[in-house]
């Protein structure tokens, strides 16, 4: 529900549109992608170029050779007279293939002729009416996965065609040959473009509105975080004692949530930036970790008996079994980012979803991270449960107190209780939110225009970080009591000793 109203008050996150691909006869179109010295083609251009047989029709096109036939488009398409803008943040795009021939998809199927090769090269310009500057090219392979739908074509799945981290430019082109469709060297029926139906080009990327918004909470909360993170260590710099395990915790994780509010992003707004998503992904990852980590020390120092407090030393090889499962999951899920993302950032075009076998180590990655991090979850709600019988265990003992202590422990058992909670909401918030970029992929493959949900989900739980480590920071710091610094933040780690000793007086 809450989500559902963040989703109405906050403008949604991304933007569709999809570009049918014109075609353009050419003697040349291979060589004018590998050279890339060429000119690209686009509609004013064709007619110069090639043979003036330039139609969006394939009937005209039926006696040519696919190797003489370019695709292109141009991205936002020239009769809208929009611009893409540098706010759009990045640019995705999937390219979707049809088929008028149930036969021919149906040989496709049994033959598993199904692999698709074809060149691919863009260009940009920042006017109207300029000359095209090449941007990039590569030979790209994909897989087709085609199902006849109510209007009797046969529709493919559309698949990953190139990802640009930052949208630097008003106009970008498209040229794309296709040397040979599957099964058209083999059977006389599928030559040329006899099969073909349409190529559509779907682009996304994310609406000014919503970068907006989120570059203004970044800014806002950046200095509001770091003020009371030098706030905190300077407080705890102060102390006589050496720093408890938990305190060290919640300084890393403050430190990787100002880095992570650090607005980074108003980069592209001056200079084209396409390792920004790798970046922005990396420190979301190291704050998640460093949330995980946090909790787990939380709670793991504070569910120990009674008992148990004389013997214990707060270090962090007492949880090296937890840490293995944090680290497993950030670790695959970084893999995974970096072999997608971050091939990306040299290769637009690369893709582990391009064929079946990266697809399978696509899988791969992605379920053993997401099974770390539901062990993960398991691990953590069995330790709270651990905290509070142990929490109950220490609550028994306050009979035997005088009425002041007995108040005080009372208000600090009631505060912890609070944050045990607040930390079970958080850290599901947080593990859902693991799994949100498979939700969008679905979303996304549904062929819906935009997913408003994405929008309350990603600001909520930024939002809700943002307030759990800026309430754990103050509740954590000492406070000055006279001359001295108190720590009286909800940390039990000397309650038990504490406890002990009013019961032996």
């Amino acid at each position: 529900m809450l989500t559902r109203c963040a989703s109405y008050l906050g403008p949604t996150s991304t933007a569709v549109t999809s570009h049918e691909m014109a075609m353009c006869v050419l003697p040349d179109p291979l060589d004018r992608i590998r050279e890339g010295s060429l000119d690209l083609i686009d509609e004013d251009n064709c007619n110069a170029f090639g043979s003036g047989d330039v139609s969006r029709s394939k009937q005209h096109l039926q006696a040519y050779p696919m190797k003489n036939i370019m695709f292109y488009t141009q991205i936002p398409s020239k009769l809208s007279r929009h611009v893409m803008s540098r706010w759009f943040q990045f640019l995705i795009t999937d390219l979707g293939m049809q088929f008028s021939s149930g036969e021919y998809a149906e040989k496709v199927t049994k033959f598993n002729a199904n692999k698709l090769r074809f060149e691919i090269a863009m260009g940009y310009r920042d006017d109207h009416s300029g000359p095209w500057h090449h941007l990039t090219q590569g030979n790209v392979s994909r897989t087709l996965s085609c199902r006849p739908n109510t209007w009797g074509i046969y529709s493919c799945d559309h698949f990953p065609l190139f990802e640009l981290g930052s949208c630097h430019y008003k106009h970008y082109l498209v040229n794309i040959v296709f040397p040979s469709l599957p099964l058209g060297d083999i059977v006389d029926d599928f030559r040329g473009l006899a099969p073909l139906s349409g190529v559509i080009i779907y682009e996304v990327h994310q609406t000014v509105g919503f970068t907006k918004l989120w570059l203004t909470i970044k800014a806002a909360l950046f200095p509001v975080v770091l003020i009371m993170l030098c706030w905190l260590m300077n407080r705890l710099s102060s102390q006589t004692k050496p720093l408890a395990l938990t305190e060290k915790s919640l300084v890393v994780m403050g430190i990787s949530l100002t880095v992570y509010n650090a607005p980074v992003e108003l980069l592209s707004l001056y200079i084209d930036a396409p390792w920004l998503l790798v970046l922005n992904d990396f420190r979301q990852g190291v704050l998640v970790a460093s949330l995980f980590s946090f909790w787990i020390i939380l709670v793991g120092e504070h569910k120990r008996a009674p008992q148990e407090e004389k013997d214990h030393t707060g270090h962090i090889g007492n949880y090296w079994k937890e840490m293995g499962v944090v680290s497993l999951s950030c670790i695959f899920f970084f893999v995974y980012e970096f072999c997608e993302r971050g091939i990306q950032v040299a290769f637009p075009f690369y893709s582990l979803w391009g064929s079946a076998g990266s697809r399978t180590i696509a899988w791969l990655f992605i379920g053993i991270a997401s099974v770390s991090s539901l062990l993960y979850a398991f691990i953590l709600f069995t330790m709270i449960i651990g905290a509070y019988n142990s929490l109950l265990q220490k609550h028994k003992t306050l009979v035997h107190m005088s009425l002041p202590a007995k108040l005080k422990f009372e208000f600090l058992f009631i505060r912890w209780k609070f944050f045990l909670c607040l930390t079970i909401f958080v850290a599901a918030m947080s593990v859902g939110f693991l799994f949100l970029p498979a939700t969008t992929l679905l979303h996304w493959q549904q062929g819906k225009g935009y997913f408003s949900y994405y929008t309350g989900l990603q600001t909520g739980n930024y939002g809700v970080w943002n307030a759990y480590v800026l309430l754990m920071i103050y509740m954590y710091a000492p406070q000055r009591k006279g001359e001295e610094l108190v720590n009286d933040g909800p940390d039990f780690e000397m309650t038990s000793k504490f406890i002990a000793k009013q019961s032996q007086e």
